[in-house]
């Protein structure tokens, strides 16, 4: 299975930044470590929102700017992503951490997801508070769901623009309005959607998001191990966190997997049973 932020031949790990484009703890962006919420001699960090904040105010008090998929990334500029794969509601807890803080991100929302229905009231409630609390909503495209190789590029263009208007009409139906889809992440990136550009959708993996920058993610739970910057702090990145990873205390990837596997055994049992199954 490749990877939610995929690999980049010949390049070094994303979470970790390189001397020639990042900027030392003690640079002018700050000196205090940004994981001081782990112990000294921990490899990595917790997927706790309190660390996450620590984390965003760190950056924030190191004079980055938070900005949208809407134009290349600047020195001193971060564009935040999140994938909704897992969970609406937790990206609705992480959409209210950031906007107590100021920080507008985009939130990629499947169309197909089998985790969630976007046209359940309650997840529908989530995505309100998302879109409220002032941040971007993307696709979070999944090739996988349609095809099980390469698709032609026009095939693919056509049902990205299909999803896409999906997802509009869904947030649309909520805020008696339009509301722009501004980027497309694709999930579980083949090597095919890696730097690549498409001419009918933005993708978050064109070069000037993917390989212009620093790329950082936090995908299979991999910050617990390594921390995603040890001495150095890219000058412009993509930071890539899935909200469905980060509860209000740490838990780990099998018991989240886990504990959605349950919940989907649990609404097929509701659903059988009607049947007197």
């Amino acid at each position: 299975m490749t990877s939610e932020d995929g690999e980049r031949d010949g390049r070094a790990d994303p979470a970790i930044a390189t001397a020639s484009t990042a900027r030392s703890i003690d640079s002018d962006r700050g000196t205090a470590d940004p994981w001081s919420q782990a112990p000294d001699d921990a490899a990595g960090i917790p997927y706790e929102l309190d660390v996450y904040a620590g984390l965003l105010e760190t950056l924030l008090a190191r004079g980055y700017e938070f900005v949208g998929f809407d134009g290349a990334i600047e020195d001193g500029q971060i564009a935040l992503r999140h994938d909704v794969d897992l969970s609406l509601s937790r990206a609705a807890e992480m959409a209210r951490v950031e906007a107590a803080l100021g920080i507008e991100s985009t939130y990629c929302l499947q169309v197909t997801a089998p985790l969630y229905d976007l046209l359940v009231p309650e997840n529908r409630r989530h995505v309100r508070t998302i879109v409220e609390a002032g941040h971007d909503v993307g696709l979070h495209f999944d090739p996988h769901y349609y095809w099980e190789s390469e698709p032609v590029v026009d095939d693919l263009e056509l049902r990205v623009l299909d999803d896409r208007s999906a997802l509009s009409r869904v947030i649309a139906d909520d805020f008696h309005r339009s509301v722009s889809v501004v980027a497309t992440s694709i999930h579980q990136p083949p090597n095919w959607a890696l730097g690549a550009t498409f001419e009918a959708f933005q993708s978050t993996y064109e070069p000037r998001y993917f390989l212009d920058v620093e790329y950082v993610s936090d995908s299979a739970g991999k910050w617990r191990v390594q921390r995603p910057f040890e001495d150095e702090v890219p000058d412009a990145m993509q930071l890539l966190v899935h909200p469905g990873l980060w509860h209000r205390e740490d838990h780990s990837l099998a018991a989240i997997l886990e504990d959605h596997r349950e919940q989907c055994r649990e609404r097929i049992d509701r659903y059988v049973g009607a049947f007197g199954g």
